[in-house]
């Protein structure tokens, strides 16, 4: 999911959506957070793992739920509608695994959860509807702020006590400002403006960053914009720019890096239309990744026989996209069909069955795998 091209993105999504189904079913997350239940299997991969976060500008080592959720943002601008639909489906999935105390229809803010309503805030209606505040303003806002149609709808956002951690305000306001730079919906680019508008006078030691990240956008809407919302929102923006200066001790963009997010922006940004070549480090990486993955799988003898098979991922993974045989709907479709039991025995070693087209090569034989 991390290398970003639209066919693996989807088979990859409906595995992982399988795999937190069923974690759920087990009851893993009545006892523990997903951090908290992955993280070990992390840890077992973590030199692979760690330099692939690295080579892509997430980190999961520093913030396993922001990280997930950006990766997971992707899907949004996917051309399948159904990977979409099935992406807002996980998301509020790992929402509700994180959110305990949802009661009248209300959302509270919890340290874990939090990634999880920032990349949903943009994209779905229901999230802002439960993120309402039917009650009065919270007295722990910034007295500066304005009573405005946004400020009075979320409230529960718009707390510092909310979202007390310097580096969660961090990631918060800049995964915000990600989506709202790349996108091209009128009602999203509102909401988003007006919140972060508000949100300014709340978080204002980190705005200096947030402004730094939207300041061509800015211009450009002031220039473009005919939305007397949005152009509100806009000069609010602008007038808190002009009465904060920036001092030595404000949230610098380097800060991002420091993190290991310096690469969430790309994962706002739309698949490509044909095809990906990856850059040859990525390659190499991810095939060391799965190379490490089978010999952790598979520690026995049958490992060797297996590593055969990661030849065609290798040509894939530094070749591109370009010449992978799979379009995005095949993949999903073949993942969610039950393989023939005619074909459950017939595979040696890792090559083919000569009785087999090429196509069909590419189905997982459950034999092939220890999940």
């Amino acid at each position: 999911m991390q290398l970003g091209e639209a066919t693996l993105y989807a088979a990859s999504l409906e595995l992982m959506e399988a795999c937190i189904k069923k974690l759920t079913l087990m009851k893993v997350f009545e006892k523990q957070t997903l951090t908290s239940a992955m993280q070990p299997s992390r840890e077992e991969l973590e030199w692979p793992l760690s330099q692939m976060d690295r080579e892509v500008g997430i980190s999961f080592s520093s913030d396993f739920n922001f990280s997930l959720a950006a990766l997971l943002y992707k899907g949004f601008s996917h051309p399948l509608s159904t990977v979409r639909t099935r992406t807002q489906e996980l998301l509020t999935t790992l929402f509700f695994i994180h959110s305990p105390d949802v009661s009248g229809g209300r959302i509270e803010v919890y340290q874990d959860n939090l990634a999880y309503i920032t990349v949903l805030f943009p994209e779905s209606e229901i999230v802002r509807k439960h993120l309402r505040e039917p009650r009065p303003r919270l007295k722990t806002l910034a007295s500066s702020l304005e009573d405005s149609p946004t400020h009075s709808s979320y409230n529960t956002l718009l707390s510092s006590h909310a979202v007390p951690s310097q580096k969660q305000q961090i990631l918060f306001l800049f995964v915000l400002a990600c989506a709202l730079i790349n996108t091209q919906d009128e009602k999203k680019t509102q909401i988003l403006y007006e919140f972060l508008a508000n949100a300014s006078k709340v978080y204002f030691n980190v705005f200096p960053l947030i402004r730094s990240v939207l300041m061509q956008n800015l211009v450009l809407t002031l220039q473009q914009s005919q939305s007397p919302h949005v152009l509100s929102a806009v000069q609010q923006l602008v007038s808190v720019a002009v009465e904060r200066v920036p001092s030595d001790t404000d949230c610098k963009l380097t800060v991002i890096n420091d993190l290991g997010f310096g690469g969430v922006r790309e994962f706002f940004n739309p698949f490509p239309k044909h095809g990906l070549v990856y850059p040859t480090s990525q390659g190499t990486l991810l095939q060391k990744y799965l190379e490490t993955l089978v010999a952790h799988l598979s520690p026995s003898e049958e490992c060797v026989s297996k590593s055969h098979s990661l030849s065609s991922m290798k040509d894939f993974a530094t070749n591109g996209s370009t010449n992978y045989p799979l379009s995005g709907s095949s993949a999903l479709r073949r993942s969610s069909q039950a393989i023939p039991p005619s074909h459950n025995h017939q595979r040696t070693g890792s090559g083919p069955s000569p009785n087999k087209t090429p196509q069909e090569t590419d189905t997982l034989d459950p034999d092939d795998t220890d999940f």
